[in-house]
């Protein structure tokens, strides 16, 4: 491996990557998951950590497709800043907006809780995984950074839908998608609009991460 471990939370975010780096999968908010898979790829030679996906969006001013370079990760009682150096010399490369990212431990879908996390924390965005990556990798000393990209929007409602349908293995079940609308078809046009917004995120984060080449602009690799 090069070295560097990506943690992400989604098979297709996953398929961003390529081959630079060892990949890290959540499986839709498996933290203690996610910390043993991490500390085992830090045990294999991991020298630094990446936090890269989608996330949801907490500024009003940032819609789906802009991307995050965050300067720290702000948890459940904890703060995590973010290897400036790396940060530096992704931002070089990328049409990206700075600053705090939050963590959270489940999905955070309604416009008026992310407007209530917005005011508690200052941050433009909020994930899955980037907390616990963050914590893990400050515990072993490596340097961390996280580049994440706006799916929905801070006045974007998630439908039920997308709440089910995630399985630990980071990939969407279909029975359960199809089982959420049964139950709430009246779902549908948001689920779509959601599958758009899904749409452009990837897009931009492909984009994104073919921009900053091997190694994700990390100094710390040679």
């Amino acid at each position: 491996m090069t070295g560097l471990v990506a943690v992400t939370g989604m098979r297709r975010e996953a398929r961003c990557f390529g081959s630079d780096c060892e990949i890290v999968l959540s499986g839709g908010g498996d933290n203690h998951g996610l910390a043993a898979r991490l500390e085992a790829a830090i045990a294999r030679g991991g020298r630094a950590v990446l936090s890269a996906g989608l996330c949801g969006g907490l500024d009003p001013e940032l819609g789906p497709g802009h991307v995050i370079l965050a300067t720290a990760i702000i948890g459940t009682g904890t703060r995590f800043v973010c290897d400036a150096r790396w940060r530096a010399l992704m931002g070089e490369s990328l049409a990206a907006v700075e600053g705090p990212l939050a963590g959270s431990d489940r999905i955070v879908g309604l416009p008026e809780q992310k407007a209530q996390l917005r005011a508690a924390t200052g941050a433009l965005g909020v994930d899955l995984e980037s907390h616990i990556a963050a914590e893990v990798a400050a515990r072993h000393g490596l340097p961390f950074c996280a580049l994440r990209v706006i799916a929905d929007g801070a006045a974007h409602s998630l439908p039920p839908a997308v709440h089910v349908a995630m399985t630990a293995e980071g990939d969407v079940s279909l029975p359960r998608l199809l089982g959420a609308l049964a139950r709430q078809p009246g779902q549908l046009g948001e689920l779509i609009a959601t599958g758009w917004r899904a749409h452009t995120a990837f897009s931009s984060l492909f984009r994104s991460l073919r921009l900053l080449g091997v190694g994700f602009a990390c100094p710390y690799l040679g």
